[in-house]
């Protein structure tokens, strides 16, 4: 109740700031600059906290355009300064509440910093600057749940969270300034408000996924390797089974969650074997096992470490003959998957395979992955590891994870949602290209397959891999020739002796293929 009262009181006490600012219009001109200095004036109102930065004689009218600048510019580097100073003292403070009070003001300073910074260009649109602020506003609301010190009494805590709400709301209304109300940015700057304030009050953190990772996170050394064999295998339950692809896909693809009870850990790149019930009729013997490659972060898609997923796309054979599908050719395990229903027990090996891991070591490393239908699966986790789950690993990434994936139309596309999803949040470290053979053509006039999206990005492609870039394939092995015949063909364009070059990426271990 405590804690209701506290929020409820400094929401109002930011209510009350609030309603005592009046949002100017913005347009470009003269008028801009003079509002411009209004607006200042109003966000000293609610960053009373760190006046001391703000406390600059504003000139009465800027008469040039690179005067405003330099003027900017230099009241922007103060605030950078007061900002690096908040989050220091935020960084060194061991009480959880005064560590989050001193970030959520070292945001407010932050965000009319942003405000000093975009005005220079007048073109601000709130999605890229609203994600600044909100990405730093994770660094103070991101703490452990600790109990509060002491030393700071229950008057002292009211005083600290109205402080923070005070302070977000700066943050708010500077990116309310800068966005002009645009239809996504606003759309932007709600998401943004509910994470800020839930964080505040502990809800809805972003548990950071670090529980499984190595010592450093990259060391290889003790990744699990066939912890579990043929003669000796897992028992895993299924936990879901979802159709992924719409109705004109060619084919059936789904979407299978294992609960593995956190006894079965893998790595993104790794695979798990299947052995359908049953027996072979042509021996009598147990089904041979089916790999399939893990589809999920080593945390699952529940991010609890105890589950796993994989893509299966149901094997059948069209009979022209019979005109129907014969369902003594259809694939065991595939139909066994794709049929399952929760609780279904599977027969699990593994996981295995080194071949697909990521080199995280260097954080810089350029990330090319090819890709036909189910494919994909690796990359899925790869992506996810990278950049939508809070791993050490998507902290530290600053390469280029480049993603060309092969289907025969949208309506077979895997997991675009997510992809297009992180393409939008990081366009600077995420690519996805796409070859849809039967809607897309190549520049010859044929069917896009994916060598051919591949060669219109010829020239990068070549550029990454003699930079240090890692490339993946993962797929049917049929498209294995058309992508190698491509490559050798831009080689000899380049006067590039093709074989040499692909024995240098090999000893590098820049080369990585798995396809079946």
């Amino acid at each position: 109740m405590a804690r209701l009262t506290a929020l409820v009181l400094a929401l109002a006490a930011a209510g009350a700031q609030g309603l005592a600012l009046r949002r100017p219009t913005f347009v470009p001109g003269a008028a801009s600059r003079s509002r411009l200095f209004q607006a200042r004036a109003n966000l000293r109102v609610v960053t009373a906290p760190n006046a001391a930065a703000l406390e600059v004689d504003v000139p009465a009218a800027v008469s040039k355009y690179e005067q405003f600048n330099t003027w900017a510019a230099e009241k922007g580097a103060a605030l950078k300064d007061n900002f690096s100073g908040l989050c220091a003292a935020g960084k060194e403070s061991g009480n959880p509440l005064v560590r989050v009070a001193k970030y959520s003001q070292a945001m407010a300073v932050y965000s009319v910093f942003l405000l000093y910074r975009s005005y220079r260009g007048f073109g601000v649109i709130l999605p890229a600057v609203f994600q600044e602020v909100n990405a730093k506003l994770q660094e103070g609301v991101a703490v452990k749940d600790e109990g509060v010190s002491n030393d700071v009494n229950a008057k002292g805590q009211l005083k600290l969270r109205s402080q923070i709400l005070i302070s977000i709301g700066a943050v708010v209304y500077t990116s309310l300034v800068l966005a002009r109300f645009t239809v996504d940015g606003a759309i932007g700057l709600i998401k943004g408000i509910v994470k800020g304030l839930l964080g505040v009050i502990g809800i809805g953190r972003k548990k950071k996924q670090n529980f499984l990772e190595a010592e450093p996170y990259w060391d290889q050394s003790t990744i699990p390797v066939n912890t579990y064999k043929a003669k000796s295998p897992f028992i895993g339950k299924v936990r879901s089974v979802k159709r992924i692809v719409g109705e004109n896909a060619t084919g059936e693809t789904c979407h299978i969650v294992i609960d593995h009870e956190g006894k079965m850990p893998y790595w993104e790149g790794q695979s798990w074997g299947v052995i359908p019930p049953g027996t072979n009729p042509k021996n009598g013997k147990p089904h041979s096992v089916r790999l399939y490659s893990i589809a999920s972060t080593r945390y699952g898609d529940d991010m609890t470490g105890k589950t796993g997923s994989l893509c299966v796309r149901r094997a059948v054979y069209w009979d022209p003959e019979m005109g129907a599908e014969d369902p003594a050719k259809k694939g065991i395990c595939s139909n066994f998957l794709c049929d399952a229903a929760p609780g279904t027990e599977l027969t699990m090996t593994g996981p295995s395979g080194k071949v697909m891991l990521m080199p995280e070591e260097d954080p810089e490393t350029d990330l090319i992955m090819v890709a036909t239908g189910t494919g994909i699966a690796p990359y899925r986790g790869f992506i996810r590891r990278l950049f939508t789950e809070a791993t050490p690993a998507a902290a530290a990434y600053k390469g280029e994870a480049w993603l060309f994936l092969g289907v025969a139309n949208k309506d077979s596309l895997l997991y675009d949602d997510e992809f297009s999803a992180v393409l939008k949040e990081y366009p600077e470290n995420f690519r996805y290209d796409l070859a849809l053979s039967r809607e897309q053509t190549n520049a010859k006039g044929g069917k896009m397959y994916i060598q051919d999206k591949m060669e219109e990005y010829a020239d990068e492609i070549f550029s990454k891999l003699d930079k240090g870039a890692h490339i993946y394939f993962c797929g049917l092995k049929g498209m294995m020739p058309g992508i190698q015949d491509m490559l050798k063909g831009v080689a000899e364009a380049k006067g590039i002796d093709y074989d040499e070059w692909m024995k240098g990426l090999k000893a590098k271990k820049q080369w990585h293929v798995e396809v079946y």
